[in-house]
């Protein structure tokens, strides 16, 4: 099943529940996503939300892996969101060892932010002097990271939330 916008050239391709990947694309790039607990949403009185314009529904207790890159350098993460204390909190484990991890309390781009200033790192270890200053301060957008967009995963959460 593939859902399009029209207006930005963005579409969802998956056969979720029956398959847990999702590929999402868009214009500059492309994700795969492999949901591993889709979470659900608290109730209305305890729901977060991500920042406005879009203000994305927060999920509790959801895990995804998320690839990105081309194939031959191709990176992935696992990005946890749960509640604490009212709050979200959003986490990336960025390899094997669950103990590699960058977390936030404020957002899933802070989040995001986070593990991109380690893979800068890393990268700048392996370049020489000259190169280093060349690194971009790229942005992740969390949302992304985190697959807060996936239509099917969002209708999925909504209709278990009806039928509790």
């Amino acid at each position: 099943m593939a859902q399009v916008n029209q207006n930005i050239y963005k579409y969802e391709t998956n056969t979720y529940p029956q398959n847990p990947i999702i590929i999402y694309k868009s214009p500059c790039q492309t994700l795969r996503y492999k949901i591993i607990s889709e979470g659900k949403y608290p109730p209305e009185s305890k729901l977060l939300y991500t920042k406005k314009p879009k203000a994305y529904k927060i999920p509790n207790k959801y895990i995804v892996q998320t690839s990105y890159g081309k194939e031959k350098n191709q990176k992935m993460v696992t990005c946890l969101i749960s509640y604490y204390g009212g709050k979200a909190k959003f986490r990336v484990v960025y390899s094997d060892k669950s103990a590699d991890y960058v977390e936030s309390k404020e957002s899933p781009s802070a989040a995001a932010n986070l593990y991109q200033k380690i893979i800068e790192q890393k990268i700048k270890k392996n370049l020489n002097k000259e190169n280093q200053k060349k690194t971009s301060a790229t942005k992740w957008n969390g949302v992304l990271l985190f697959g807060l967009q996936l239509q099917q995963i969002k209708d999925i959460r909504e209709i278990k939330q009806v039928n509790r």
